[in-house]
């Protein structure tokens, strides 16, 4: 995925070292726009609905499932004042995060509901510089 990003970009954004332990390198400082297929799952599109906290501006999800993860994710990220509104006959997804984010007033209780809060740590730490996040148990 992310070596697809990066040949849309026309830049190499991840390298892999090949001796020894494995070792990343990320390049940033490009502005990122535009689309990219993916196959569609529900791990894919919990993913993809937390890192949509990356983007400043809008974001669509097309195909999204309909599902008891999505829809807590959904009331995770409506919580902290991400707009989030089904589209296209309710097949897609358009979120909209504010400019701040109101992490004092995480629905708690949704959050804990989900094991895949977790993954709201890379885009949090990308936003903000502390944060807390109830613990992930799940239902």
């Amino acid at each position: 995925m992310i070596a697809r990003i990066g040949e849309a970009l026309d830049s190499e954004i991840v390298s892999l070292g090949y001796a020894g332990p494995m070792h990343l390198r990320v390049v940033g400082g490009r502005r990122l726009s535009g689309s990219i297929d993916v196959k569609t799952s529900k791990n894919a599109c919990v993913a993809l609905l937390c890192a949509s906290l990356l983007n400043s501006g809008r974001t669509i999800l097309r195909k999204v499932a309909r599902i008891e993860e999505v829809y807590r994710i959904l009331e995770v990220l409506a919580s902290i004042g991400v707009r989030a509104r089904w589209i296209n006959e309710g097949s897609d997804l358009e979120i909209v995060p504010p400019s701040r984010l109101e992490l004092e007033a995480m629905d708690t209780e949704a959050a804990r509901r989900t094991r895949s809060v977790i993954m709201f740590l890379g885009p949090l730490m990308h936003r903000t510089e502390q944060f807390q996040i109830p613990y992930a148990g799940g239902v």
